[in-house]
């Protein structure tokens, strides 16, 4: 993303899994070019400021999703898939409230991938999408938070499509959601 948005964009990126935000910093250091257009922040997007569980792995290295979510996302796979985690607190914020404070620039676009914590991130972010209206590319995490997810941003005047079903799964999908009429 940091590419796509040339010299003079900015890319925010969110990551409270404490072995990805170490990783996250590694690649920015290895490429200085880009790394100045990117903040990362370590709290967790979410409906409210304040502190939240979180369950993580350090399995980072594989390339897949290591999993990571706070802990009352509706995830995706069984409970007995996580035992392996471990537990920590987080910080978590509002979207609304770092544009609020200026703390981070009204975005065009945003990505969620947040592992079945999606309508936590949107319902956070309600004044934010009223206002700019950015595009949303969203990874889906089960069903029925494709329910929830489609019902709120209906709500906020977005349509929603699917994108990429041939990699779909059970336990997610990838959509796409833009204001109607842009």
């Amino acid at each position: 993303f940091a590419a796509l948005v040339g010299r003079s964009g900015d890319v925010v990126a969110f990551e409270p899994n404490p072995w990805d935000h170490d990783r996250f910093r590694m690649n920015l250091e290895r490429n200085p070019d880009l790394a100045g257009r990117i903040t990362l922040i370590i709290d967790a997007l979410s409906d409210a400021d304040g502190e939240a569980s979180f369950l993580f792995s350090p399995e980072v290295d594989l390339g897949l999703s290591s999993g990571s979510h706070l802990e009352e996302a509706l995830v995706p796979e069984p409970d007995t898939s996580y035992r392996t985690f471990s537990r920590t607190n987080v910080t978590t914020v509002r979207a609304d409230t770092l544009l609020n404070e200026k703390r981070v620039p009204p975005p065009s676009i945003i990505k969620i991938d947040v592992e079945g914590a999606e309508r936590l991130v949107l319902e956070g972010a309600g004044e934010l999408l009223k206002t700019y209206k950015p595009l949303l590319f969203i990874e889906v995490h089960n069903i029925t938070m494709m329910f929830h997810v489609q019902k709120h941003l209906s709500g906020l005047g977005y349509s929603m499509s699917l994108m990429d079903e041939e990699h779909s799964s059970l336990s997610r999908c990838f959509a796409l959601a833009r204001q109607r009429g842009i």
